[in-house]
């Protein structure tokens, strides 16, 4: 609801009668109370609210307690002649209190006050009439527009004024001065013109003035420089300076016109000989690189182009060493592989830098600096840092054949890398690896039987027969192999077991009875005769034929017992954290599949062609490892280790070899092992037993007691085999080690080659000196059971000579006194845990810390403890902790003759002798 006042001449007038009615009635009434004595600190009676206060001689006193505002605007409308609009929205309740008299225009700013205070202003409405608004409202409607210089009113009315700017940057003065402006002012920037333009209060945008009438001065006026580089490069110049001030850069070759490369400041980067304080966005910056006359072209206020002159001057200066390429050559890494870590080093994301600095507590609280504790890491991350800060046009390529970096940067970014690469290209020690794999592989077989045939033979109706023979019974017999004492192939001197042929039907006619009855008595006496030469089969193989029956029997028992003894120790040669492989073994061809050719292709013995596919494949010891070293002279071994070897002993299994292929066998260890320099570690074994029990039997007349043996055969076969790996390493650090190394495997080479040989006088003398000379340095020579036919027992033995049983209960006393001895020490470190400095002691805490901070950049770890002595708190600067007397002891007297200073020493943090005093009046 919208209420207008309006003056009219009648309401006027009766309003005047009735003030002059009211005044004579006040009048007698003062009068009357004039008359009466007043009472001590009575106070004189305010106007009404609905009273309107004179005016005389142009001056009227306000005087309102606690009255509604719509109250004052009516007041004030009736003082001023003016028409007010305002809403529902207009409340509140004011007080003013004037005790003199003013005019009528400083009532109405007075009005326009106590609007703002109660978040309201007035702005110039229809026909003249002054609206009443929220302040919020005001920038958004049509209030005054001042665009004359000129100092504003001192009122609060809401007004919006043009500032025009001469030097500074209307962009950077508006950013600047924001937070001085109101809540509900509004204050923003025109570039083309480079004008602020600020809807405030009149009062308030008067106090702005004043502040950039003090700003805007010609000593930032933009200036238009030309500055000639005549050693660096125009463009990589620019660049720093644009980090340094915060230019904007643009290439006058290339920039697109209205567009600006900009590059903002990094925080934290001091420009030289500019106090940090005094750097401040007003200051523009604008910076054009000329690539034709290696020129830079600077627009910037006076100061700030000085500076740039001078910062140029010390940049463009002749570099020593000859430009921005570089070659590093190195000595012990390799090329290609370092120029993959720089590259990702100066590519990859920079790591923060932790901020250090001294942080303070109270009474009982430690203060903490941090330091270099970790000397090495620190100076990693430094380094890290510093070559991320670089990185811009740093390109490091390598070259193989010189084994070098070449290095593109600048000579400060190429000391910063030549840091990195010392550190990485140093020499890396290597690791020989002694491999001892044992195996032993044990059969052991026993066959027990007889096999028979009785046979008919008839030449017209072919044969006929029944019996248990077989060619597996009979085989070991007739082929002559097995220990058999035919001189035949066949005990009846044709090529097949059935004995059908001509020769085995002889018939009695032709005299050859004589002879068949001794050829019998001989298959059966030779074999036996043959068993008991070897000592391992016991058989025989009659043949007795009557007519036309013919009659055939085996009888076999033996006893087998093979062993294989495989030593294979290889040794391998690798840098710290490379692989190395080593294969011993032999490339044999495996059968994969075979084709028959295809119906009505024979060959001459009228069978079918036939084709075979072959691959090749390896066999033998693989060894294949990767050596780390750790501290403390230990070993972290990755290990593949694998034996491919054939199998004949699964040939009855899988099939003929000729048919399907050899069968391989394969025992594989894949680890990884810690180990100590010089010791012997086991990293696998298999035990594997493999027993057969087999009976071929005619069904039920093989159960018959004792002639049941004549229908029946066993056997039994047991099969042992046992794998042990050994490794040991030896860490090659130097040459002269890498050179003991070799004459040790030497020697041991030596030794082994001539066991079992047969050596002459001079030979064996000569063997035996050089065997004394070795084991005088120290080298540990094979024993003298290898010139055995065991080569895993002498292996054994050479083991069991260095690692003796015995020592198993050495090692568990060792391992008891090394459990006392850190038990003892985790007791003394708690009852005292180490030396340290008490450097001084002080009543300022201000003046502790900035002592710490100069002791922590001279290289010591330190802190400030805050203790009480009685009423006041003294700071204690502690430095440390030492491993030992002798080093807290040292760091003192440094400290003393460096800083002036008398330290003491702490033990365990109870001073070794007298503390300091305090000295130095209040500060120390």
């Amino acid at each position: 609801m919208l209420r207008a006042i309006w003056r009219s001449t009648v309401r006027a007038r009766r309003r005047a009668l009735c003030t002059a009615l009211l005044c004579a009635v006040a009048a007698g009434a003062a009068q009357e109370a004039a008359a009466q004595p007043r009472r001590p600190g009575a106070q004189p009676a305010r106007p009404a609210a609905d009273e309107t206060p004179q005016v005389e001689d142009g001056m009227v006193q306000l005087d309102f307690n606690d009255v509604e505002l719509p109250v004052v605007i009516d007041t004030i409308a009736r003082l001023t002649g003016k028409n007010f609009i305002y809403d529902d929205r207009v409340r509140g309740r004011v007080t003013i209190v004037s005790p003199t008299r003013i005019t009528v225009e400083q009532a109405y700013a007075v009005f326009e006050s106590v609007l703002q205070v109660k978040g309201f202003t007035v702005v110039p409405g229809p026909g003249g009439a002054l609206k009443v608004i929220p302040l919020r409202e005001a920038k958004e409607t049509s209030i005054e527009t001042v665009v004359e210089e000129g100092t504003p009113p001192d009122s609060d009315r809401f007004v919006t004024r043009l500032i025009p700017l001469r030097f500074i940057d209307a962009q950077a003065i508006a950013d600047t001065l924001k937070p001085l402006v109101s809540k509900d002012a509004a204050m923003v920037a025109y570039p083309p013109t480079n004008t602020v333009i600020l809807t405030d209060s009149a009062s308030n945008i008067r106090r702005i003035l004043d502040i950039i009438a003090e700003i805007d001065v010609e000593s930032y006026k933009e200036e238009l420089a030309v500055i000639k580089i005549r050693h660096a490069d125009a463009a990589t110049l620019a660049s720093q300076i644009s980090e340094i001030f915060g230019a904007e850069v643009a290439d006058a070759a290339t920039a697109t016109p209205g567009v600006r490369t900009t590059r903002t400041r990094r925080p934290g980067v001091v420009q030289p000989g500019v106090p940090q304080e005094m750097l401040t966005p007003t200051e523009r910056v604008r910076l054009i690189t000329d690539e034709r006359t290696n020129s830079i072209i600077v627009l910037a206020a006076r100061g700030r182009l000085d500076e740039i002159r001078r910062v140029v001057q010390k940049l463009d200066v002749p570099v020593s060493g000859g430009g921005r390429i570089h070659v590093y050559y190195l000595k012990h890494a390799d090329a290609e592989e370092l120029s993959q870590t720089l590259n990702a080093l100066v590519s990859g994301q920079a790591v923060p830098a932790s901020a250090t600095g001294v942080t303070t507590g109270r009474t009982g609280a430690r203060t903490s600096v941090a330091t270099t504790a970790a000397a090495t890491a620190a100076n990693n991350q430094a380094l890290r840092s510093a070559i991320t800060e670089l990185a811009e046009g740093v390109t490091i390529t390598a070259d193989p054949p010189t084994n070098s970096l070449v290095i593109q940067a600048s000579q400060e970014g190429f000391a910063t890398i030549s840091q990195v690469i010392a550190q990485l290209d140093v020499e890396r020690p290597q690791v020989l690896v002694e491999a001892l794999i044992m195996e032993v592989d044990i059969s052991d077989g026993q066959d027990l039987g007889f096999s028979g045939l009785v046979r008919i033979l008839d030449d017209d109706k072919g044969s006929f027969g029944i019996g248990s023979l077989t060619d597996t019974a009979i085989g070991p017999f007739l082929g002559g192999t097995n220990g058999n004492g035919n001189g035949d192939d066949d005990a009846t001197g044709d090529d097949d077991a059935t004995g059908d042929d001509d020769d085995m039907a002889d018939d009695d006619d032709d005299g050859g009875g004589a002879a068949d009855d001794m050829q019998d008595a001989a298959a059966l006496l030779l074999p036996l005769l043959s068993s008991l030469a070897t000592g391992t089969n016991f058989g025989a193989v009659a043949n007795i034929q009557a007519g036309t029956t013919l009659i055939q029997g085996v009888l076999r028992a033996s006893a087998s017992l093979s062993g294989t003894n495989i030593l294979s120790a290889p040794n391998i040669l690798t840098s710290d954290n490379e692989e190395a492989e080593i294969k011993v073994g032999a490339n044999i061809p495996i059968i994969t599949s075979r084709v028959q050719s295809a119906a009505g292709i024979e060959t001459a013995d009228n069978d079918l062609a036939s084709s075979v596919n072959v691959e090749r494949q390896d066999i033998g010891v693989t060894l294949r490892v990767t050596p780390q070293i750790s501290e403390g002279d230990s070993v972290r071994l990755e290990i593949f280790q694998e034996i491919t070897d054939v199998n004949a002993a699964l040939s009855g299994v899988t099939g003929d070899p000729e048919e399907v292929g050899v069968s391989l066998s394969s025992r594989k260890v894949e680890n990884t092992v810690v180990v100590a320099n010089h010791e012997t570690v086991v990293i696998g074994g298999l035990v594997s037993d493999n027993y057969q029990d087999n009976t071929d039997k005619v069904p039920w007349l093989g159960d018959i007691p004792i002639l049941g043996w004549l229908f029946k055969t066993t056997g039994k076969q047991l099969r042992k085999t046992n794998l042990l790996v050994f490794l040991t390493p030896h860490i090659v650090r130097t040459p002269p080690d890498l050179e003991r190394e070799t004459i040790r495997k030497r020697e041991e080479f030596w030794e082994r080659s001539e066991r079992g040989l047969q050596l002459t006088d001079s030979e064996r003398k000569e063997a035996e000196r050089r065997r004394e000379d070795a084991a005088a340095q120290g080298v540990d020579l094979p024993a003298e059971e290898y010139a055995g036919r065991n080569p895993v027992r002498g292996a054994l033995l050479d083991h069991g000579r260095r690692y003796p049983v015995e020592r198993m209960r050495a090692i568990e006393l060792q391992n008891e006194d090394a459990r006392r001895r850190a038990e003892e020490a985790r007791l003394a470190a708690t009852r005292h845990p180490g030396y340290g400095v008490l450097a001084a002691v002080y009543r300022s805490e201000p003046s502790a810390t900035a002592l710490l901070t100069e002791l922590v950049d001279a290289g010591y770890d330190g802190s400030v403890e805050t203790v009480r002595s009685g009423d006041a708190l003294l700071y204690e600067i502690r430095l440390g902790p030492f491993d030992d007397l002798e080093e807290a002891q040292d760091a003192a007297d440094t400290i003393a003759q460096s800083f002036g200073l008398s330290p003491s020493v702490l033990v365990g943090g109870v001073p070794a002798r007298e503390q300091p005093d305090v000295g130095g009046g209040a500060e120390r």
